[in-house]
């Protein structure tokens, strides 16, 4: 409840009478406090798995089953953006091709230069029969190409709360792995530099190709040099996706480069061809190592939904059963068909050499100053039928876990990056007075793994200080936590508003300093009692 008087109309709805209600001491006024408690929690539980199952219900999470013209045109507007934004790179380069004139010499009575359509050399510029091309070049310009990202924009800017669950239903394309500060990064950074890039191409900005390729360059360098910057992508996986978006980008400044320097300089064939070769070779590395990357996503989220959800103190064990294919439509759902089969045997396979040789673990308890480290072998196995190969299995799983950023070290830097992420949000954001600690991080992290799947904004600070406070009653309880544990928390933390972030911190440090003050009392408790002839003899 974020109002007292919300409160007490809950426990006027509970109480069973009117008697009830005035005699609220004693046993009776506990039962019912307890009793509104409950409901409440049951009613933010009822609120959240409703929206969930209402999308699950949806065809495609956008369809209901026959709708209306009109139910239909409105559930299509999510697949209407995405096909505007898809389509967008073509239709401005052909709407510029409309108004790009080059400059062509002719002999009419003495040399002259006209200016000439580009696409179409028999249409001369600026007359009659081109106005009417260059009208429909600016208006699709004007009203596509900047009308269609910009109305996107807005619509999505205007949102309350981009984190609801229905808003990311429908807009989640446009906004998903990205940090929440930097929502807009496809619809504004990357429609420019697009945009950018086809300007330079597609027009007659300069008519020296050589020219274009240096700015190709220089554009490519500047899109590098503000993501490397900016870092706008989530930091799950050890800043997987900043760090692959940085990748594309510096081999596309790499090749263009190269090339604008090859046409420029022109040096002998015998170096054209080295140059040439070490760009393939370096465009082909690019792009297996994003392949591998994608297959490893791809391997550990099919394992993933067959696992499930791990628990607080349990070990993240993943089990490969017939539920990956359990949302297949092409495979048996009564039971394991052999493309499910084939694809449980494909997964456990391939599933050692995308994952981490050893996790990287923090053990806490809410009693502790802070945690110890550990570090844990995987129990990700290699399969019975390939034991006697396992030492070459298990040394390609290493230098996999170097290559895909999934070593011990690199688990290390992200659980660095995100308590540095954390202090910082805490203190420059919201304000803060204090620097946390460890502990407090690690009781958020706790905390979160319990809350739902596409929280909105305005129930996460509720439920996390319910689940929080539920660790005082755990003093004994002991939690293993991993790097993606911390990132999943600050990326959480980061869409508090400030109220919400002052109070849920000033919970966790009560829960904190209620649950070692506990502590300390239970261990006074435990102290030997002196006997007589002990006090005379001290």
């Amino acid at each position: 409840m974020d109002h007292p008087a919300d409160f007490v109309v809950e426990v006027a709805r509970t109480a069973e009478s009117v008697g009830e209600l005035v005699n609220l001491r004693g046993e009776s006024g506990r039962s019912l406090l307890k009793r509104t408690c409950r409901h409440l929690r049951l009613k933010d539980s009822e609120l959240v798995a409703e929206v969930q199952a209402s999308a699950a219900r949806l065809d495609l999470a956008l369809f209901t089953s026959w709708p209306g013209p009109m139910t239909l045109l409105k559930q299509s507007v999510p697949v209407i953006w995405l096909t505007q934004l898809a389509l967008w790179p073509e239709l401005m380069s052909q709407f510029l091709q409309m108004v790009r004139c080059i400059s062509v010499r002719e002999d009419r009575q003495g040399p002259v230069t006209v200016q000439r359509l580009h696409a179409h050399p028999d249409v001369e510029c600026w007359h009659e029969e081109h106005w009417t091309l260059f009208a429909i070049g600016v208006s699709g310009l004007v009203l596509w190409c900047f009308g269609i990202p910009l109305a996107l924009f807005l619509r999505i800017w205007a949102l309350n709360d981009r984190q609801e669950p229905e808003n990311r239903r429908l807009f989640g394309y446009f906004i998903e792995g990205l940090e929440p500060r930097f929502w807009y990064w496809e619809l504004v950074v990357k429609r420019l530099d697009i945009g950018l890039m086809l300007l330079i191409a597609s027009t007659s900005i300069t008519t020296d190709d050589k020219a274009k390729l240096l700015l190709f360059a220089l554009n490519s360098g500047i899109q590098l040099a503000i993501t490397a910057w900016l870092k706008p992508y989530s930091n799950s996986q050890a800043e997987i996706l900043d760090f692959l978006e940085c990748l594309l980008l510096g081999a596309r400044f790499v090749l263009f480069t190269t090339v604008a320097v090859l046409l420029i300089f022109f040096p002998p064939a015998e170096s054209i061809w080295a140059w040439s070769v070490s760009l393939l070779v370096m465009l082909v590395s690019v792009i297996l190592y994003a392949v591998l990357h994608i297959i490893g996503q791809t391997l550990r989220n099919a394992a993933g939904k067959a696992g499930g959800k791990p628990k607080m103190g349990e070990e993240r064990k993943i089990v490969l059963c017939h539920s990956l294919a359990s949302r297949s439509g092409f495979m048996n759902s009564d039971g394991p068909g052999p493309l499910a089969k084939l694809k449980q045997s494909g997964v456990a396979l391939l599933l050692p050499l995308f994952q981490p040789d050893s996790h990287l673990a923090f053990d806490w308890s809410v009693t502790a100053e802070s945690p110890n480290i550990i570090t844990r072998k995987s129990q990700i196995q290699v399969p019975r039928y390939l034991s006697d190969r396992g030492w070459l299995l298990r040394r390609l799983a290493k230098a996999s876990a170097l290559l895909l950023r999934l070593s011990v070290g690199f688990q290390k830097e992200a659980v660095s990056k995100a308590y540095q992420d954390f202090v910082q949000l805490w203190l420059s954001d919201f304000d803060g007075l204090n620097i946390p600690n460890v502990s407090v991080l690690c009781a958020l992290a706790v905390a979160c793994r319990a809350l739902p799947d596409n929280l909105a904004n305005s129930l996460i600070c509720s439920f996390w200080k319910r689940e929080t406070k539920m660790l005082a009653t755990q003093a004994n309880a002991r939690w293993q936590l991993f790097a993606d544990d911390f990132a999943k928390t600050v990326q959480i933390f980061a869409m508090l508003q400030k109220a919400d972030a002052d109070d849920l911190m000033r919970s966790v440090q009560d829960m904190l300093n209620e649950a070692r003050s506990n502590d300390q009392n239970v261990e006074a408790g435990k102290l030997p009692f002196l006997t007589d002839s002990e006090n005379v003899a001290a």
